[in-house]
């Protein structure tokens, strides 16, 4: 469950870092409805703060980013909700560790007009330092299959989200050891007819180090997922092979696959028990002024509020590379498969999503402390069954937005 990542470099006692990110942004479909009504520009301040303090054998990181949107005009969508928003995120997490084992507390909240998978409100640190992004050295990030999946584009509408995760890990000898965790997520619409869901997770696993640079595992999972509102539940087993590559500064692969079965059980329906194939995989790779990050995912989900549990696969890859000696360039891309979870035999509509989002951003240093940055959007989504917000039905719909803004930010001041 750790971030699989080439290797941190540590801090003594712990510092304080704030960040302000302010920016102008021009979108074509600000709703995300199947037809826009017309172009909107918008201006969002979002301020962070990351806390970072070691005592002795444990670490302490508080990662908050909040802010606000005003829009020129305003347009609303089918359930009300108008361009002026807010978004809050905030991540707690607390390692302990001892001679041969360690303790890990994490909970993640979070506050978002709309969905997160690729958007520029969902994705805060992608604005520079200190906006949402977790700079914990060494400290695990919560995993993308331990959070409600929002890969699914619905019509702008408030949701909150919220994961909680503990775990634990046990040192046999110098090579080998043994995990157990659980979580617990929800995910609620608000000003939105989309259906919330809530689950909790079990996990142990066995891990061994074959070399240096080479660990091996084996995994086992158990989560149970529920829907509000909805007499339906789906729980899953997985049993998966795990491996990983680390060469520190430089390199971190990890795969783990293996056969994962739901029991689907709806009011009036005979259950269903289906066989599917989990895979979570992530590359990290960096080199001198390069970095890129690649993860892919497949597994059951709770659909997005849009599907009462999907076959998911999700890949997104992002690229950041010096461009020259004040210029700084990055990449990212995304795309996500959702299908109606139940069989044909069960379902009188076996609905799939295709969802695609694509960002290019270029940022140079404006003093010592504080980066211009600008860039561009898009989102694109397609389903073979019509998409409808209020009474308006299509089968795609597709959101460009252009971008360009400040990020000031401060040295890290240390804490003693």
């Amino acid at each position: 469950m750790e971030d699989f990542t080439p290797g941190p470099v540590r801090t003594t006692r712990g510092f304080l870092l704030p960040s302000v990110n302010v920016y102008q942004w021009a979108d074509t479909n600000p709703v995300m409805s199947v037809r826009p009504d017309g172009f909107v520009t918008l201006s969002s301040i979002l301020g962070s703060l990351v806390l970072q303090r070691n005592f002795g054998r444990s670490e302490l990181t508080l990662d908050y980013a909040g802010g606000g949107t005003v829009a020129n005009r305003q347009v609303f969508s089918p359930g009300g909700m108008g361009l002026n928003s807010i978004v809050q995120q905030l991540e707690a997490t607390q390692v302990a560790r001892w001679r041969r084992c360690a303790l890990l507390l994490s909970d993640q909240f979070t506050y978002f007009p709309e969905s997160s998978f690729g958007s520029i409100q969902g994705g805060l640190s992608s604005f520079g330092p200190g906006a949402g992004g977790s700079l914990g050295a060494g400290l695990p990030d919560i995993r993308s299959f331990l959070t409600p999946d929002q890969s699914i584009l619905t019509t702008r509408g408030g949701r909150v989200s919220n994961t909680l995760v503990t775990q634990g890990e046990y040192d046999l000898n110098a090579r080998s050891s043994i995990t157990a965790a659980g979580a617990y997520d929800f995910l609620r619409f608000i000003d939105s007819p989309l259906s919330g869901s809530y689950s909790g997770m079990f996990m142990t696993g066995y891990n061994h180090q074959i070399s240096s640079t080479d660990t091996l595992g084996v995994i086992y999972r158990f989560n149970t997922l529920r829907f509000a509102n909805l007499d339906r539940t789906i729980d899953d087993h997985v049993a998966q092979l795990s491996y990983g590559r680390r060469i520190t500064g430089r390199l971190a692969f990890q795969i783990s696959a293996g056969p994962e079965v739901g029991l689907i059980r709806s009011g009036g329906v005979v259950p269903q028990t289906r066989l599917f194939w989990n895979l979570e995989s992530t590359l990290h790779y960096r080199l001198n002024r390069t970095t890129l990050d690649l993860s892919y995912d497949r597994g059951l989900t709770g659909g997005a509020g849009v599907l009462a549990g999907a076959e998911a696969s999700q890949v997104e890859v992002a690229a950041n590379k010096g461009l020259s000696r004040t210029w700084q360039g990055s990449f990212g891309m995304g795309y996500a498969n959702n299908r109606n979870v139940d069989s044909v035999a069960f379902s009188a509509s076996n609905q799939t999503f295709d969802t695609w989002y694509g960002r290019v951003q270029c940022s140079r240093p404006v003093g010592h402390s504080a980066d211009a940055f600008v860039g561009y959007l898009v989102q694109l989504q397609g389903s073979n069954a019509p998409i409808c917000t209020g009474v308006v039905c299509g089968k795609s719909l597709a959101r460009h937005q252009v971008f360009v803004g400040l990020n000031w930010h401060h040295r890290p001041f240390a804490m003693k």
